[in-house]
């Protein structure tokens, strides 16, 4: 639009290194822990979610749950190409909060509504293709034909949740993650119960099997949006911020959105990266067969319980981080990414040491007292997470190294570390150690975890030179917020 970019853009504020009172390491690692507990907490009820869902699957038998494990890693996929898009605006919106800038907030936070429609929009239709798709794919039959049937049950919740998670990139940023913790400890209660009873025809329910689950978390997602978009109504420190969603300012939002898209386009592309890495590597393990997919199922979905301690600090420091910098406190925000790295330490050090000890207890525990799932697999499992003991640290490393980098703005050199590491060393060797060298599903693990190392060591090096130069960051955001000022003025 013609004279748009005419008045001058206000020259931003001197850099202030430091804030007026610079709170000790000790506070900022106890502030940062308690959030992100409250992140993680949040997260656990998602995993755990899938975790009872994998149960409840496992209760059909190891086909089933074989099936359920190869749509969980396509799904994963597409949520995190969700995730890492809707991130994008969280950075952009926590910036803007802590710099003052209330109208590029609300426009952000009305962006964030649009992208979680469209998307959902979008990735229901890639869904409802993928029976076809299973159909084609080598492999056992029955397996490829219990995943399309899963598919078709999911598909009608996926806008649901791509608009939860829009509206909750606002809700985190605000750091009002208590608003929905408790809800989603529900939602995940409700479904586990439901699919229980849709799978199995209890209390005179159809038995729809593993369709049956799918449905479940359909009608659980439709719910959780009814019920969180009533909760940002009561609280006027979250509503303020969407208050634009009739009313845009048009000439702010199509920058605005651009700005957005700078930053999450990297950021889900890192994450379809990590998707694909794990979608990959069960295609590569039903290559070896499904007793050892069925054991790769249990010991993903402890790895996807542990991710979410690092995605909960990860989250946590990504959003706290960008506050600071739009605050111009550059040593505030090496302060925190100290703490965040220090805090991943501990926590998935921990969590190794439960995976080397207890392994076959924990491989065990997914499945409860069934017996549909094979001694073998299970004994597959507890090898896997041995393995994983490791990996889980890595990947927590990598997770937090990027929301440091997701914070300060710089989102491509963690797109070109992860498509190094993941695909071409991680899937690379898992292929040629399981096939080439007859290593089979332990080969496929080491694979993996070779990825994760080549990622962890090569953004760690990124993250330093970052935080060395971060002044330059915060210059840098200060004078894209002058320009949309001037641009919505």
């Amino acid at each position: 639009m013609p004279g748009i970019h005419a008045a001058p853009a206000p020259a931003p504020a001197p850099v202030r290194t430091a804030p007026p009172v610079a709170a000790p390491f000790r506070t900022e690692l106890i502030g940062l822990a308690l959030f992100a507990a409250m992140l993680t907490i949040y997260e656990l009820a998602a995993i755990l979610n899938g975790a009872t869902t994998t149960w409840v699957m496992g209760r059909l038998g190891t086909e089933t749950l074989a099936a359920g494990g190869m749509v969980g890693s396509v799904l994963l996929l597409l949520y995190l190409v969700m995730q890492g898009l809707v991130q994008g605006i969280s950075i952009v919106f926590a910036q803007s909060v802590g710099a003052g800038r209330d109208q590029i907030a609300r426009s952000a936070a009305t962006i964030a509504l649009y992208t979680g429609l469209v998307l959902g929009l979008a990735l229901t239709l890639v869904l409802t293709v993928l029976p076809a798709v299973f159909m084609t794919l080598p492999g056992e039959p029955r397996v490829h034909a219990l995943a399309g049937r899963y598919v078709l049950g999911l598909a009608p919740g996926i806008v649901a949740t791509s608009m939860l998670f829009a509206q909750r990139a606002v809700i985190f940023a605000l750091q009002k993650s208590r608003m929905v913790v408790g809800l989603s400890w529900t939602a995940m209660t409700v479904n586990v119960a439901l699919a229980y009873l849709l799978s199995s025809g209890s209390w005179g329910l159809p038995d729809l099997g593993i369709m049956g689950v799918g449905i479940a978390s359909s009608v659980v997602a439709w719910l959780q949006l009814i019920l969180q978009s009533a909760l940002i109504a009561r609280d006027r420190a979250v509503s303020d911020y969407f208050r634009d969603i009739w009313r845009p300012v048009p000439e702010l939002l199509a920058p605005l959105a651009r700005q957005c898209l700078t930053i999450g386009a990297p950021i889900a592309a890192v994450m379809a990266i990590e998707g694909l890495l794990v979608t990959g590597s069960y295609f590569l393990m039903a290559g070896v067969g499904a007793v050892q997919l069925a054991g790769h199922a249990l010991a993903q979905q402890w790895m996807a319980i542990a991710f979410m301690a690092p995605i909960g600090i990860s989250q946590a420091v990504a959003m706290r981080i960008g506050f600071r910098i739009g605050a111009r406190d550059a040593e505030g925000a090496a302060r925190l990414a100290s703490a965040a790295i220090v805090l991943t330490l501990a926590v998935t050090g921990v969590i190794a040491l439960a995976f080397l000890f207890s392994g076959d207890t924990l491989a065990h525990s997914l499945m409860g007292s069934t017996r549909a799932i094979s001694p073998d697999s299970l004994a597959a499992a507890t090898d896997f997470l041995g393995i994983a003991a490791i990996a889980q640290m890595m990947r927590g490393l990598i997770v937090v190294f990027a929301a440091i980098l997701r914070g300060c703005g710089d989102v491509r050199v963690a797109f070109r570390s992860v498509i190094v590491g993941y695909w071409l060393v991680g899937l690379g060797l898992a292929g040629l150690l399981a096939f080439g060298l007859g290593l089979g599903g332990i080969g496929i693990w080491m694979g993996l975890a070779a990825g994760f190392a080549y990622s962890c060591i090569a953004l760690s090096f990124r993250v330093k030179q970052t935080l060395d130069s971060i002044n330059d960051t915060i210059l840098k955001v200060e004078n894209g917020h002058a320009k949309f000022s001037a641009i919505g003025s």
